[in-house]
């Protein structure tokens, strides 16, 4: 059918790779080029797909953008899109040009509270669009940082046109709900590089080894939030996955999943353990929204919420009797 899909972030492989064929998507159009090394993991199980990354430059970027919605217009194709902010240019092309398409939201907004503060958008943006008022059809969101900065900034667009099919945000589960392995990955970013949680984490891995659990390690696809591992683990049995490759497409044999606020972890239901309330490091006001974020999407209840590091080893050893 020749639609396209447009995405700002790595949260649409899981949904991508269950419905490319069945929603008729030949492209799919990256808004960076730092998305490309985890999309073409999707070429394992559609290898006809043709992954392309819109060109550098905001004149040449914005041209491109236009075309592609023009053309899909022009040929009564439908654009498939994920992102709730940060793509104020293609969100400005699907309003006007009013392609048919449909928006699959990834995750909620809830995580980022929104500023109510217009001027924020006008500085931040050419003049044009301040003077046509497109300030006002964008909510501000603050990005906060872990150590509770809130100078950073999002926009997502109030409305789409209706010509654009909106849905729920649907659940991410693995099909591996029950694993008899002995099997534990870590999920971990920039979060970890505090020195106290590193020494926490280690502790848990040491304890894991220990008792004869094979652990794995993987950091964030995006480089600019990773922990960068190179030698934090080196005195451990420990296996380092590539970090581009989504959780989604792993083989999933896993009997349990550490992390701190990745939505990776949705993806594991009740195998999902968050360290969360253990980051005394980061700032109490982002905890507060970093875990709000994650309880507010499907499967976020079911995720494993600990206030200690024993728990770990209860929530393990149950697992182990209930095999």
């Amino acid at each position: 059918m020749n639609n396209y899909a447009f995405v700002a972030s790595t949260l649409p492989l899981y949904v991508l790779n269950k419905n490319i064929t069945k929603w008729g998507i030949t492209k799919i159009i990256l808004a960076s080029n730092k998305l490309y090394s985890s999309y073409e993991f999707l070429i394992e199980n559609h290898p006809n797909i043709d992954i392309v990354i819109v060109p550098k430059g905001r004149f040449r970027n914005g041209i491109y953008i236009l075309w592609k919605i023009l053309r899909l217009k022009l040929k009564n194709r439908d654009v498939f899109f994920f992102h709730e902010c940060c793509w104020v240019f293609l969100d400005l092309m699907i309003t006007f040009v009013k392609p048919k398409g449909q928006f699959f939201p990834q995750v909620t907004m809830s995580g980022n509270p929104k500023v109510m503060n217009e001027d924020i958008f006008k500085i931040r943006f050419s003049r044009i669009l301040n003077i046509l008022g497109f300030y006002r059809m964008f909510n501000v969101h603050n990005y906060l940082t872990n150590s509770g900065q809130d100078n950073s900034y999002c926009y997502s667009l109030r409305t789409y046109p209706k010509s654009i099919i909106g849905h729920n945000i649907s659940s991410r589960n693995s099909s591996s709900q029950v694993t008899k392995s002995k099997k534990v990955l870590f999920i971990v970013g920039n979060d970890f590089q505090n020195e106290e949680i590193l020494i926490l984490l280690k502790e848990i891995i040491n304890q894991l080894l220990i008792n004869k659990y094979t652990c794995f390690i993987k950091d964030h696809p995006r480089e600019e939030v990773r922990l960068n591992i190179t030698n934090q683990f080196s005195q451990y049995s420990l296996e380092i996955l590539d970090p581009n490759r989504p959780v989604e497409l792993l083989l999933d044999d896993y009997l349990f999943v550490i992390g701190s606020s990745s939505t990776a972890l949705l993806y594991f239901g009740n195998r999902a353990i968050s360290l969360i309330n253990l980051m005394s490091h980061i700032d109490i006001k982002t905890l507060k929204y970093q875990k709000k974020h994650l309880v507010s999407m499907p499967g976020g209840e079911q995720i494993n919420f600990i206030e200690q590091k024993n728990e770990i080893f209860n929530i393990l050893n149950q697992a182990e009797i209930d095999k």
